[in-house]
């Protein structure tokens, strides 16, 4: 849809849905011929000091055309004179795995991946600053001229009486992950130099911003770079700036006289394409028993990865949408940024907003669990109301219209919230059972003859209420995968203590008492281990096989035939 509301037809689909795309790696073009390939040396490690690069053997591989590190970009304007300023290519020091070291240029790809693997780099490890809050403990620094992992920072904290009025106050740290893009086609570029112009084909959404990125960082007008866009292949975002490995080839073209291409492979595109999210989110959410929010405040400190590029901006589009669609008599924001050994944060999909609305809504359940207040109903009550319209939000962003009651009660509707809630009711109603010995589930696996289809081979079934053995425990049963630690995917059997085949009413979990069934195998003593006998393991059912410490040279098995539970002492 268009900003006026109109149907906007997409023109390229037939041509992308018969002929295909035509991606940057796809050109085939005059001014292309006889183009050099570019293969990047990337740091092997997080946080390093560069101690010495040598090239030599790799320059004599054949094929090779030359090897450029730092030390030749001496044809480049000054990058800046700020500490955080990211280099073409690392000098001193590398800050993040996959962080480029040195350009290899040869006549064909496969010879680049051979060199590249000849250029030697000495590293002096440093201690890697790899969280938020190693960043702003400061007891690394990525940038020691800056003095700080802190690059930036911004709003104010609550004020002192902001929650007085509130009976509850909820308050709690998460994060909203680092996230990795992966576009389906991976990012490439390929540049051609004549008469001092530069032409450039690149993988980006924004040709205009990457035509003024070139041409700043090779010391260019603008009108002398031209970037031209093929298919894109996937963006989401991360591909609206231009990177420094695009301005490496860029730059490479001009240095050596001659065209140069390059794609990155599917392992270097996870190494060092930028990532997206990468906050952690503070939040205070105070109100009155009824449902009525008061009080709002959100601390976000943003991790921009190791340079400082859009994700020093990040965090002001969080704090701009942080009430997001609720009318908050106080709601405020503070943030910082840190910079940390990991891939630099660029924008990803909606770009700091979605973080905003991932830690208000999550703040609504927390607030509703708080009160015992179904959350609908907390979030129906504190709506912007549509005659609040145009609404200005204490963030400063300015809503021209909307009605959210209506759009949640679709929402309710098209998802059968009812009918949702009152499944859910049912299933807390069931009691899930687990051995007295170590609290595991009361599972078992789906014995042979059951109906086809009905129970997935290799999952693993549990009736809540009830012990396995009985009946109408396989009618109750559901199909669940274990994620108790007494489960491992190296043992078909699962290994727990106890047995799933008790006589009398098993312990019930959680907290509440009861005797526990008789039997060897429900012993506290008890251990299970995988089947020592094929017919406790297929003909019996029931793959449960335990042994006694103090019985060393016997296990245990349950009955054979469901309905009935006795233990059963086979040899091992």
């Amino acid at each position: 849809m268009s900003i006026l509301g109109t149907r906007v037809v997409r023109t390229e689909d037939p041509r992308l849905l018969t002929a295909g795309g035509t991606y940057t790696d796809d050109l085939r073009l005059p001014e292309l011929a006889g183009a050099l390939r570019v293969t990047f040396v990337r740091s092997p490690v997080a946080h390093a000091e560069i101690t010495g690069i040598d090239a030599k053997v790799a320059l004599d591989s054949p094929g090779v055309v030359a090897v450029l590190t730092a030390a030749d970009a001496d044809d480049l304007p000054p990058a800046g004179d700020r500490p955080t300023t990211e280099p073409l290519l690392a000098a001193d020091r590398v800050r993040y795995v996959g962080e480029p070291v040195a350009i290899v240029l040869t006549e064909d790809s496969y010879q680049g991946e051979d060199a590249a693997e000849l250029v030697s780099v000495d590293y002096q490890p440093l201690e890697p600053v790899v969280g938020m809050d190693t960043a702003l403990a400061g007891t690394s620094l990525l940038f020691p001229g800056a003095g700080s992992n802190v690059v930036g920072s911004g709003g104010q904290p609550a004020p002192d009486d902001a929650f007085a009025g509130c009976d509850v106050v909820v308050q709690r740290t998460f994060p909203n992950q680092r996230v990795a893009p992966v576009p389906l086609e991976v990012r490439a570029a390929a540049a051609h130099w004549a008469g001092g112009r530069l032409t450039l084909w690149a993988s980006t959404q924004n040709a205009q911003q990457a035509r003024d990125q070139v041409a700043g960082a090779l010391g260019l007008e603008a009108p002398a770079v031209r970037v031209i866009t093929p298919d894109v292949g996937g963006g989401f975002g991360a591909k609206i700036a231009t990177d420094r490995d695009t301005l490496a080839v860029a730059w490479a073209a001009r240095r050596l006289g001659r065209p140069v291409r390059w794609v990155e492979t599917r392992n270097e595109n996870l190494l060092s394409m930028v990532h997206g999210r990468a906050q952690q989110h503070t939040i205070r959410i105070g109100g009155s028993r009824d449902g009525r929010i008061l009080a709002y405040h959100l601390d976000i400190v943003q991790d921009c990865g190791a340079y400082p590029r859009f994700g020093l901006f990040l965090p002001t589009l969080t704090q701009l949408m942080a009430s997001g669609v609720y009318d908050l008599p106080y709601c405020g924001a503070s943030y910082q940024v840190v910079v940390t050994n990991t891939m630099p944060i660029s924008a990803y999909r909606g770009a700091g907003r979605p973080e905003a609305t991932a830690a208000i809504e999550r703040a609504v359940d927390l607030f509703a669990a708080e009160i015992g207040l179904d959350p609908v109903e907390v979030r129906r009550r504190n709506l912007v109301p549509p005659e609040l319209f145009p609404y200005t939000t204490p963030g400063g962003a300015v809503y021209d219209t909307g009605e959210y009651a209506a759009a949640l009660d679709k929402v309710l509707t098209a998802a059968g919230y009812p009918e949702l809630r009152a499944e859910q009711a049912r299933r807390r109603e069931r009691v899930t059972w687990s051995s007295s010995a170590s609290g595991c589930p009361v599972t078992w696996r789906s014995p042979r003859g059951t109906t086809p289809g009905a129970r997935r081979p290799g999952w693993w079934w549990t009736a809540p209420g009830r012990p396995p053995c009985t009946p109408a425990a396989r009618r109750t049963a559901r199909a669940i995968r274990p994620r108790s630690p007494c489960w491992s995917p190296a043992n078909s059997a699962s290994r727990w203590t106890g047995s799933p085949c008790g006589t009398a009413t098993p312990t019930r979990c959680p907290g509440a008492s009861a005797p526990t069934a008789p039997g060897p195998c429900n012993s506290a003593a008890a251990r299970c281990t995988r089947p020592r006998s094929r017919f406790a393991s297929r003909r019996a059912g029931w793959p449960r096989v335990c042994w006694r410490p103090a019985r060393p040279t016997w296990s245990w098995t349950s009955a054979a035939a469901p309905g009935r539970c006795a233990a059963t002492r086979i040899p091992r």
